[in-house]
């Protein structure tokens, strides 16, 4: 089990899962969830979920089994909805796969960090709204990101 600290930085609880399985593979699964919510005259929204299964291939590092580095193919969908003012928000949903390299080092026997990349392509389906008294507006928009 462990977590992406960089996903803390943002307020984004997350726990990774690794199964090891035969010969040179391991399943990876990345789970993440927020649901920040402000209520007042300024309403803020920071709400997201993604679920991101991935399959590596490792390269053996010198020292432990599944070290060192690998090589993957994951993908992730996910919803999100974002509001930093009372006027303006993004709500929506994504998809998408790809690849990804990195490298596991060992800080001792017990504790691991690891650095990696992905390359992929995503497909994004969102409504950009807005508020005007007295009502909501929404724009539908779909994107395809590399």
């Amino acid at each position: 089990m462990s977590t992406n600290l960089l996903y803390w930085v943002a307020l984004t609880p997350n726990l990774t899962f690794d199964w090891y399985f035969t010969g040179s593979f391991s399943f990876h699964f990345e789970g993440v969830y927020a649901d920040w919510q402000t209520k007042g005259s300024h309403p803020k929204t920071w709400s997201v979920w993604q679920a991101s299964p991935e399959l590596r291939y490792w390269f053996w590092g010198k020292d432990y089994r599944f070290t060192g580095h690998y090589l993957g193919l994951y993908g992730h969908l996910g919803d999100f909805d974002f509001m930093f003012n009372n006027s303006h928000g993004y709500v929506g949903s994504y998809k998408g796969g790809g690849f990804s390299y990195g490298y596991v080092f060992p800080l001792n026997t017990a504790l691991c960090m690891e650095v990696g990349i992905r390359f992929g392509f995503d497909h994004v389906t969102y409504n950009n709204y807005y508020y005007e008294k007295p009502n909501y507006y929404k724009d539908t928009y779909h994107e395809n990101i590399i």
